[in-house]
Formats: structure tokens, sequence, C-alpha cells
């Protein structure tokens, strides 16, 4: 799968989970692992709800949307900047 493809994916994924009404915010990120050179897409949810019904339907929701490809669900506050824009590098070192 190209760069391309990849980046495809997750704004694909990401517009589909801002829909879900059992979601607050999500940020979808796309990470290459060096040993299989394939890629994990990484899902960040902030729900709307903490129930396990909902966490577990929002990860149904994204597996089925990802493609096949390797998903991990995080959930957790989405970490922004002072000026309102995500701070992915805080999202992949947590």
């Amino acid at each position: 799968m190209t760069a391309n493809e990849i980046v495809l994916h997750v704004r694909k994924l990401e517009k589909a989970l801002v829909t879900h009404a059992d979601v607050e915010d999500a940020v979808v990120l796309s990470e290459e692992n060096p040993e299989s050179e394939t890629f994990v897409l990484k899902v960040f949810v902030e729900p709307s709800s903490n129930d396990s019904e909902t966490e577990k339907k929002i990860r149904e929701f994204c597996i089925s949307q990802s493609n096949a490809l390797p998903t991990e669900v995080i959930f957790r506050e989405i970490p922004r900047t002072p000026s309102g824009k995500v701070a992915r590098q805080q999202l992949l070192m947590a």
C-alpha cells in the first residue's frame, strides 16, 4: 500500500468517526512498523460517554471502516495547542 493510499484511509476513517453519535472528537494517525514495513492506524477517540458498551461500538465501527489495516483504538482526551490544533506529537508519546 502506498503512502497516498494510507493518507486516504486515514482521512476517510477520521471523517467517518467525527460523524459517529458516540464520538466527541477523534484523530487518526498512521505509524509505520519498520520491522514489517507495514502501517498501523492509531485511532484516538474522545467518546461522548465513558461506558464499555460505547467503547465496544466505537471499536467495532473503526475496525469495519479501516479496510483491513491493523488498527489500534485508544480512548483518551484529544490534546490541543493553545490555537486549537491537535497536538499530534503528544498523542504519539502517550
